[in-house]
This record gives C-alpha cells, sequence and structure tokens, in this order.
C-alpha cells in the first residue's frame, strides 16, 4: 500500500513540475506587430498569446520561436491587416527548436499590390504544427508557406482571392532538397505537410511544391481557380530550385470553376496517388502531366517514375488525363504512371491526428479546443 501511494505521490509532483502545469496565457493588448511581438517575447514554452478580437494593421514581421500557440478571437473576428509593401512575412516561425507550434482563429489579409506579400512562414523543419480555422485574403505570393524536412497540418481554413500571375499560392510547399530524394519514398505516413478539409476560392494554385517537398491534400474544395494554372501543382526540376517535388498523395477534393480553366490537378515531377477527385465543372483538361527538366532525357531528374491514378470523375465520367509540351516522350503509360490503385497503399489516418487531438466537433466554424487548467493571466 506504501509503495502504491508513493507512486502515485511522485506522478503527482511530476505532473506540477512539468512546463504544461505552469503554462500561461499572455493577452496582447491590441494586434499590432508590436504589441504582438512583445506577448511573444514574453512567453515560455507550452504558453499561449491570445490576440483580441478587432481589426487591426500589421506592419513589419512577427519573430516568433515555435513550442507556442498564438490564439485570436476566430475567423474574421480577428483580423490582421498586412500594411507594408514588402514582401516580408506576417508571421515568420522558427522551429529549429524542435518544438510545435499551432496557431488559430486569425483572418491574414494581404496588401495585394503586386509586391510578392505573404502570410505565414514555417520555417526550419516544423514538426507536428498546427494551422486551423484560420482565413488567408489577398496575398500575391502564398498565404502560407512551409520550408524543410516539415510535418504537421493545415486545416479548417479558408484561402480566398490569393493570385498573382506567375505566384498566387493559397500554400507554397519547400522541401530541404537532396536529404528529401535519399529517404524512400514514404507514401501514407505522417511524414509530409497535411492539407485537409479547407477551402480554395480565387486562387492560382492552391498549392504548389517544389525541392523535395512531401505533402497530402485530401478533402478540400476548390472554387473559381485562377486562370494560367492547374488548381493543384507539383513542381519538378526547375532552374529556381536544386530538386523537384519528391511526392505528394492528392485525393478526395472536388473543383468546381464557374469560367473554364486550363486543368484540376497538373503534376510536373515527383511520385504519389491521385484518386477519388471529383471534377465537377469548369475543368479544360482534369489532370495534366509533364515534366519541368524537359523532353530529351530518360530518366529525367526528378521526373514522373512512380505515380498512380485511378477513380477520379469529370462531370460524372472517368477523368482524363493528358500531357503538356510533349512530356509523353519521357512519361509513359505502365512504366511511369499506372491507372489503377498503388499496390499496398492505404492512406494516413483521417482526419489526421492533430485535428481530433484535444479537439471537439468538426468543421471549419468548430471552435478552438479549450486552454489548459491552472495558467496564470499576464497582460502585456
Amino acid at each position: 500500500m506504501r509503495s502504491n501511494c508513493r507512486t502515485a505521490s511522485l506522478i503527482i509532483i511530476l505532473a506540477l513540475l512539468s512546463p504544461n502545469a505552469f503554462a500561461k496565457i499572455i493577452t496582447a493588448t491590441s494586434g499590432s506587430r508590436q504589441d504582438i511581438q512583445t506577448a511573444v517575447n514574453a512567453t515560455s514554452k507550452g504558453d499561449t498569446v491570445k490576440i483580441p478580437a478587432g481589426q487591426f494593421l500589421l506592419s513589419g514581421t512577427v519573430q516568433i520561436d515555435a513550442g507556442i500557440t498564438i490564439m485570436g478571437a476566430g475567423i474574421d473576428q480577428t483580423i490582421l491587416k498586412k500594411t507594408d509593401g514588402s514582401s516580408k512575412h506576417m508571421f515568420q516561425v522558427d522551429c529549429a527548436n524542435r518544438e510545435r507550434i499551432i496557431i488559430t482563429g486569425i483572418t491574414f489579409i494581404g496588401v495585394d499590390d503586386g509586391t510578392k506579400d505573404r502570410g505565414i512562414n514555417l520555417d526550419k523543419n516544423c514538426e507536428n504544427f498546427r494551422v486551423y480555422n484560420c482565413s488567408f485574403k489577398k496575398f500575391d505570393w502564398a498565404g502560407i508557406q512551409v520550408r524543410g524536412n516539415a510535418r504537421g497540418v493545415v486545416d479548417h481554413c479558408r484561402f480566398i482571392d490569393n493570385y498573382k500571375r506567375g505566384l498566387g499560392y493559397g500554400l507554397e510547399i519547400i522541401g530541404d532538397a537532396d536529404a528529401s530524394w535519399q529517404r524512400s519514398l514514404d507514401l501514407g505516413t505522417e511524414n509530409a505537410v497535411f492539407v485537409e478539409d479547407n477551402y480554395f476560392k480565387g486562387c492560382r494554385h492552391t498549392i504548389a511544391s517544389n525541392n523535395g517537398a512531401r505533402y497530402v491534400f485530401r478533402h478540400n474544395q476548390i472554387e473559381d481557380n485562377r486562370e494560367d494554372a492547374a488548381a493543384i501543382d507539383a513542381h519538378g526540376l526547375v532552374s529556381s530550385w536544386p530538386r523537384g517535388t519528391r511526392s505528394y498523395e492528392i485525393y478526395e477534393n472536388s473543383i468546381s470553376n464557374s469560367v473554364d480553366r486550363w486543368s484540376g490537378i497538373g503534376i510536373r515531377g515527383g511520385d504519389g496517388v491521385i484518386f477519388n477527385n471529383s471534377f465537377l465543372k469548369g475543368v479544360d483538361d482534369a489532370i495534366k502531366l509533364w515534366n519541368d527538366g524537359g523532353n530529351d532525357c530518360y530518366p529525367c531528374k526528378d521526373q514522373i517514375r512512380d505515380l498512380y491514378i485511378w477513380n477520379n470523375t469529370h462531370i460524372g465520367k472517368e477523368a482524363d488525363v493528358t500531357f503538356w509540351r510533349g512530356s509523353e516522350q519521357v512519361i509513359k503509360k505502365d512504366r511511369d504512371f499506372f491507372l489503377k490503385p498503388r499496390p499496398g497503399y492505404t492512406p494516413y489516418i483521417y482526419p489526421h491526428p492533430l485535428v481530433t487531438e484535444g479537439s471537439s466537433g468538426s468543421g471549419a466554424d468548430k471552435q478552438p479546443p479549450n486552454p489548459p487548467q491552472n495558467l496564470r493571466v499576464e497582460r502585456e
């Protein structure tokens, strides 16, 4: 009996000494860059920065080390509008400490003046990050950028009118180049950036990727994709990056355009799976394949070599697979891509465990989880 009591007492003591037992909620005075930065600077691991409701002008970049939560009052309740005409991010998150970052309940609005403005950058190999219940509007470059060997999830967000000719992404995923290509193809696992249950409207690419990126794009709704682009993208080997996209898993998405657009899914390199997508209307070519590295080589560096496509529908019929720029010379059916289910493939758990962990309800309007107990509240 004494041994059991001592064990129970030790568990209680360890719980009280854990960092989360002393986590703080720090409420920023406003949504200005200076006030958010002051609150962030006062945090320790496990703390939460709350940004109040209201519309705030934000000039410059908030520098954030991973390990905390940034929480607004909700979509269209806490609104941060970028005012400086530069390409700098509004939030710059450094994950070099290997801690987790959570961002929720904020509407981010870009300048939309042609200066390649951006919303959030998740940098330096972020692990188990989550961005949810946020809105990203009118960014010329991208609402969210993710860089490095990252894994985590972006869910229940809205990406509206992120467009610039040649840019204009809801999300841009950039991997860790050669290191990613040296790893084995790892489909159906947590080792990717997951983008699920989001709504996209008026973007050029809803998602763009390169340089060893690995992503899963699933259960998203896309409307009115912009011109000159595929709604869902994976770049191959291009001059701006040393390597092309490593892998993609694209499934259970719907695309509907009120004006005919060029392509639904455009794959330029890398390997993966594309299945159970619905192209409802306004899509000229459902799935388009090509090789960014040219057509005078085989195998070309980072070209499509191991892609499986199945059960996609285009206005109620089987979706077509077409080629661009003569790429059928180097991308061959039943050699480099296959029109059948991938043998042995099982999709990763849906919803993503980071979504269901500590949350209740579902859908884009669900509320952030309740904060931890035993908190000290401080105001900066």
